[in-house]
């Protein structure tokens, strides 16, 4: 059972609106093993409520981006919702955990294309480097994965999702009513099953039903990753996703990065990005980022963020945008 709270606060250099934003996110979260507990083959409820809310600024970081002219969130998860149900699924193990399955209220973010400085509370905080903005991953919704060790070194895994998830509604109507759904499967390799978050190349194949209500087409596409995690030190990581159709925001993306853990467990991250927006009107955009967390206590940890945007596609009246930004963690 975990409890953390993280304020992000982003200024930008010029905007077609807001200059700056500020966000709260309280996440209450954890899981309950209730099926052979000490196993290898166990079964846990998986469990994570969320509130995000804006602090004394008009839009919230996620927007702030779109306000200045990015076509990717520059605060990403720092939106804003009373209260969501982010997580709430059933997770089992088989085959001396071998194979896992997941089945219930889930965030497809969660599986899919994951890759070690994915998270925006403790890594990049841009949607070019956090996810994957070529895929049209929906909000958290019903739907179900699983994964599976195929060898020692090679695994598979796939899933599912409601493509009109969001995480403040049930989502019985959308999921059985609508039956419009997200779908993936993924490859991948990795040097041992013990290190699949750190050393790890995979692909990704998706596919998004249209939406009819948020008048959304059809969509499938493509993804890779590539990452290794040298001396326990170094992650050099390179990323590429192509997407058919106008479901996702990005046609194409090219990026590529590398991130530092420390000893006294400090994180530093720099990431550069280019991409090709689905919209075919608008011009590509390349981004780029660096943080660095210093990790103050066990507890707390705050991080100082600098992004760049180079042709910022939503902004044509400006060639270079800046963000600056400050995060603050607090995790029990």
């Amino acid at each position: 059972f975990n409890i953390d709270e993280s304020i992000f606060c982003q200024v930008a250099t010029d905007s077609l609106g807001e200059t700056n934003a500020a966000s709260g996110l309280v996440r209450v979260y954890g899981q309950w093993e209730l099926f052979r507990r000490g196993t290898d083959s166990p079964g846990m409820l998986v469990f994570k409520g969320e509130n995000r809310h804006r602090i004394c600024t008009a839009v919230t970081p996620f927007d702030l981006g779109f306000e200045a002219g990015s076509i990717v969130p520059t605060g990403t998860f720092f939106s804003e919702f009373d209260f969501g149900v982010t997580n709430l699924f059933w997770k089992q193990y088989f085959f001396d955990r071998q194979l896992v399955v997941a089945a219930g209220e889930i965030d497809v973010t969660d599986f899919i294309d994951v890759y070690a400085m994915m998270n925006p509370l403790t890594h990049f905080i841009n949607l070019a480097f956090s996810t994957n903005p070529t895929i049209a991953a929906p909000n958290q919704g019903l739907g179900a994965a699983a994964g599976a060790m195929l060898t020692d070194r090679l695994y598979m895994q796939g899933g599912f999702g409601d493509a009109n998830g969001r995480p403040t509604t049930a989502g019985f109507n959308t999921f059985f009513d609508d039956s419009e759904y997200f779908s993936y499967v993924e490859l991948g390799a990795t040097t041992s099953q013990d290190r699949i978050y750190l050393d790890n190349i995979h692909a990704t194949l998706w596919h998004t039903d249209a939406r009819q209500t948020a008048a959304t087409p059809e969509g499938w596409g493509v993804a890779f990753t590539a990452q290794k995690f040298v001396c326990d030190q170094w992650l050099p990581f390179f990323r590429f996703g192509y997407s058919d159709g106008d479901a996702a925001l990005m046609q194409t993306t090219f990026s590529t990065g590398l991130g530092l853990r420390r000893e006294n467990k400090d994180v530093a991250g720099v990431g550069f990005s280019w991409g090709a927006p689905a919209d075919g009107t608008l011009r590509d955009q390349f981004t780029s980022e660096l943080f660095y967390r210093f990790q103050l206590t066990q507890f707390l940890a705050v991080t100082p963020d600098i992004q760049l945007i180079v042709d910022p596609a939503l902004n044509p009246q400006v060639d270079v945008l800046g963000f600056f930004g400050i995060r603050l963690r607090a995790a029990f």
